[in-house]
């Protein structure tokens, strides 16, 4: 998150309800507002084709080409997504807000070069109509900008913007889906998805309005942003890029401001572990979907897309199960755990005793200990939940006895999922690239070799069985690194400056 903190601590700092309930609405939308309000959309124009007995091959169609372009979007951004959070965390801390603007549209040309490709190679190849084809590029395309606008969102200070901008899009997109029958009596993918992309190109406009507002200069972006510090400056701390600040500060006035569009290269050069991690994580997310896909129980749609409705659909559901962890852990982060790391690092900046720095790093470990036990249990609770409604509700979705299965195992799967993602982050404003970037790369590895060779088992319990060995490394890690904390802070750190040219 790069700056949600300093208006989730504003607002907790004060003991109305009303204001812990506006945390905790701030933090869904800018957590989960991008995932839901797609998924939303896509649900909902589902249901309206099958309640208006739409051809079965029309809903595979729109679902199909919804999935592929949400994945292959999703991949394609988390390359750069957890590098540019960083960045955009350092420029804070460092006061660089000029640079922000521009990062927007240098990580946009990165994001979108391949995505426009990969787009492009599918309308000439598929064998399907060209308004249905043209219609999912746009969908794709779309979802790339809206992912990489939601590294931003985090650090806007009117969040109004950003709720309006979901909200919109969400209710234009979803009362198109409703309409569009009505008014023609077409129940094409293709038209449908064309429903769903002026919703989503609502949003799109909204967020990106938002973004130029706030670091375009036009609104009092600098008071803001400088509230923001001290929600990003857990990683930024007691890193190199924030040692060279003064040095770097200098170089910059003298870049013109075309070479600024183009700095995000420097943050690439910076931090290339980042970008290694994101892709990892985001492919071993998705890698049992891909491996299901391929194996004999996967079916052709349209001769285009390789499904499993079977499988995928308890996929698309199991996964709303971790929204809980994903709003909660942005407020625990932000408002419990950071305010603990940050006078850590005070402390040991502030040339504290040692007495001192082993106390501020035990209440750091308290509060850890504390936050992360929590939301394990509260997941868990909704996971339980979430399984026991899912024996009676799921059916009324068109859910077999398999199927509801199968959405059980996967609900575990991304408890445990969600879980070893927040210890990853957790690492992370430790600067533990090298151990995070194991840790991914592990559970890359033990999904992809699971879901192969677990050929007699249904795939999802081999997500259940690499989430599982990933979240018990991550939590060995995490205790290991809390433990020698005094060694990663005197002497794992940086020591000598070092400049990255551009």
């Amino acid at each position: 998150m790069a700056g949600i903190g300093f208006e989730l601590k504003k607002l907790f700092t004060r003991r109305e309800l009303a204001y812990r309930l506006r945390a905790y609405a701030i933090s869904s939308i800018v957590t989960v507002g991008p995932m839901l309000a797609c998924m939303m959309m896509i649900i909902g124009a589902q249901l309206v084709m099958k309640a208006w007995e739409g051809p079965l091959s029309e809903r595979e169609l729109l679902f199909g080409g919804a999935v592929y372009a949400f994945v292959c979007s999703y991949i394609i951004v988390s390359i750069y997504q957890m590098m540019t959070t960083r960045a955009v965390s350092d420029m804070l801390y460092e006061q660089r807000y000029e640079q922000i603007l521009p990062s927007v549209y240098a990580g946009l040309i990165w994001s979108l070069t391949p995505a426009l490709l990969i787009g492009g190679a599918f309308v000439i190849w598929a064998p399907l109509s060209f308004g249905y084809k043209l219609a999912l590029y746009l969908f794709f395309v779309q979802l790339v900008v809206i992912w990489h606008l939601g590294v931003y969102v985090t650090a806007l200070k009117h969040y109004g913007y950003v709720f309006g901008a979901f909200a919109v899009g969400g209710i234009v997109g979803t009362l198109n889906c409703v309409l569009w029958p009505f008014i023609t009596g077409s129940l094409s993918a293709a038209a449908m998805l064309w429903m769903l992309n002026i919703g989503i190109c609502c949003t799109l406009l909204g967020l990106a309005y938002a973004v130029e507002r706030q670091f375009g200069g036009r609104l009092p972006s600098t008071k803001g942003a400088t509230g923001t510090i001290d929600a990003t400056s857990a990683t930024g701390a007691t890193s190199a890029a924030g040692v060279t600040r003064k040095g770097d500060l200098s170089a910059d006035k003298r870049l013109s401001d075309e070479a600024r569009s183009y700095s995000l290269v420097q943050w690439m050069r910076r931090y290339p572990s980042l970008m290694g991690i994101g892709f990892m994580m985001a492919l071993g997310l998705y890698t049992h979907q891909i491996v299901q896909w391929i194996k004999n129980e996967g079916i052709w749609v349209e001769g285009v897309f390789r499904m499993s409705p079977a499988y995928d659909l308890p996929v698309y559901y199991a996964f709303l199960t971790t929204i809980p962890t994903l709003v909660l852990f942005v407020v625990a982060l932000e408002t419990s755990f950071y305010p603990k790391c940050r006078q850590y690092y005070e402390t040991v900046l502030g040339q504290g005793s040692m007495r001192e720095i082993e106390q501020a790093r035990r209440d750091m470990s308290q509060v850890l200990v504390y936050e992360v036990s929590l939301l394990m249990g509260i997941q868990l609770f909704f996971t339980i939940l979430s399984i026991a409604f899912a024996v009676r509700l799921l059916p009324f979705f068109g859910f077999t006895s398999t199927m509801i299965e199968a959405f059980n195992i996967l609900a575990l799967s991304f408890f445990a999922y969600t879980l070893f993602m927040v210890i990853v982050l957790v690492l992370l404003y430790f600067d533990d690239r090298k151990g995070v970037f194991a840790l991914s790369a592990i559970m890359l590895a033990c999904s992809a070799t699971f879901s192969i060779l677990f050929d007699n088992v249904d795939t999802s319990f081999a997500m259940f069985t690499a989430s599982f060995i990933a979240l018990t490394l991550s939590l060995g890690r995490l205790r290991y690194v809390i433990r020698h904390l005094h060694y990663y802070t005197f002497s794992a750190q940086p020591i000598v400056i070092k400049r990255t040219p551009l």
